[in-house]
């Protein structure tokens, strides 16, 4: 069976079991990097107002399939999402977020996307440039013990009756408040062979290969837009910055023995065996001068 083939059999099934409550919805949705996924929409039947429409992508479920797992056990996983989802949905926290900038301006952050690979994904969303990469806004909060998450379009500006430069600023102080993550990648790479946490660092200590993202490991590039951490964390040093991923990015200080192109070549090779088409952040590496305090190309 392939992949269309299975996204309408678990539409077809989940709508003979969900026909009384939800009206569901097989679409094409567009993501980062202008990737797209089928994805199955479960709208609760006979609800006004704002609601949560659990958007769910097959693409695992597929995975699942292919491993040997039975229709029937896809089927269950899926239900089980959807009830989770709408659980998480109900608070007033998330209805409260969505309607009011009062309350929606402590969960508003920036994250860090590809532009040349969002073109079309960028047309409705609030962003702008910084260096070759696009920097986009997002509501992101904790339900229960799931995090949920809205890139926020130039429509929300309007809902919530502000200008973009007070999205821009609140995300800012939000970032910067938010505690960052670095770790040594050896120690971080020992941790999970045992099972443990690695340790946290504040600061670029030797030479070494370190990782860089915020505490929730989400979106965490965009911990590059906080200029003071930056010089917190370099100890007067330069390093260069691998965009491993829109999540996280790994640094390495500045050495005699390091070549720029390589580094280059590196991040094309990772981006191309392992990281997600949706979640490339860009294919070469960056340089912060501690001396400016600036990230260059």
């Amino acid at each position: 069976m392939q992949y269309k083939e299975f996204v309408r059999e678990m539409f077809t099934r989940s709508q003979e079991t969900l026909k009384e409550d939800y009206e569901i919805r097989e679409e094409e949705i567009l993501q980062c990097n202008d990737t797209r996924d089928r994805k199955l929409t479960f709208v609760r039947k006979g609800k006004r107002g704002i609601q949560a429409a659990p958007s769910v992508s097959m693409r695992g479920f597929f995975e699942m399939y292919e491993m040997g797992v039975p229709l029937e056990k896809c089927e269950r996983v899926l239900l089980c999402c959807i009830e989770e989802a709408e659980d998480r949905c109900k608070t007033e926290e998330w209805k409260e977020a969505v309607s009011s900038w009062e309350k929606a301006k402590k969960y508003v952050y920036p994250i860090l996307l590809s532009k040349e690979r969002n073109r079309e994904f960028l047309k409705d969303l609030v962003w702008h440039p910084f260096l070759d990469l696009a920097v986009c806004y997002m509501l992101v909060f904790s339900i229960d013990e799931g995090r949920a998450n809205i890139k926020i379009k130039k429509e929300h500006l309007d809902q919530w009756g502000i200008k973009e430069e007070e999205l821009i600023v609140q995300a800012e102080e939000n970032n910067l408040e938010q505690s960052y993550v670095l770790t040594d990648m050896d120690e971080t790479i020992r941790k999970m062979v045992v099972g443990s946490k690695a340790a946290g660092k504040e600061k670029i200590e030797e030479a070494g290969l370190y990782v860089l993202s915020n505490q929730d490991n989400m979106y965490g590039a965009a911990k590059l837009l906080c200029k003071s951490t930056l010089e917190k964390i370099s100890n007067g040093k330069n390093f260069y910055i691998l965009p491993s991923s829109v999540h996280e990015t790994i640094l390495v200080l500045e050495t005699s023995k390091i070549d720029k192109k390589e580094l280059d070549k590196m991040v094309c090779e990772v981006n191309s065996a392992i990281v997600t088409d949706e979640e490339v952040l860009s294919d070469h590496a960056y340089f912060y001068d501690s001396r400016t305090g600036q990230i260059q190309i």
